[in-house]
């Protein structure tokens, strides 16, 4: 996959209860300008977005992609995340989906969304 992009595979890893696991592949900021790393994240939930659409799920729960050993600072991926999670709502048929939660293990990150 190239970044960007994602993939699924199926779920039921470990304790992890869901139908799929969909793998988005974000940018390591420092590996790009900071425009380009911006468009390769919306890439990333756009195309997020679109698999968990395709595989007819009614929720998705998409964690800060990118913000954490890839380093893409905190508050600009929190606004991305946001803002075209509510563009792609209210732009597109969404399918069967219902809910999306953006989700977070820390709590600076979470503070932060």
């Amino acid at each position: 996959m190239l970044v960007g992009d994602c993939g699924r595979t199926l779920g039921k890893y470990g304790t992890l209860e869901c139908k799929f696991i969909i793998h988005a592949v974000g940018p390591i900021y420092d590996q790009f300008t900071p425009k380009v790393a911006e468009n390769l994240l919306i890439s990333a939930v756009i195309n997020t977005l679109e698999k968990a659409k395709e595989l007819g799920v009614e929720s998705i729960s998409i964690p800060a992609i990118s913000s954490g050993i890839f380093g893409f600072p905190k508050d600009d991926c929190a606004y991305i995340m946001q803002s075209f999670c509510a563009k792609w709502v209210a732009s597109e048929d969404t399918g069967t989906i219902k809910s999306i939660r953006l989700c977070n293990f820390d709590a600076p990150t979470c503070l932060t969304f």
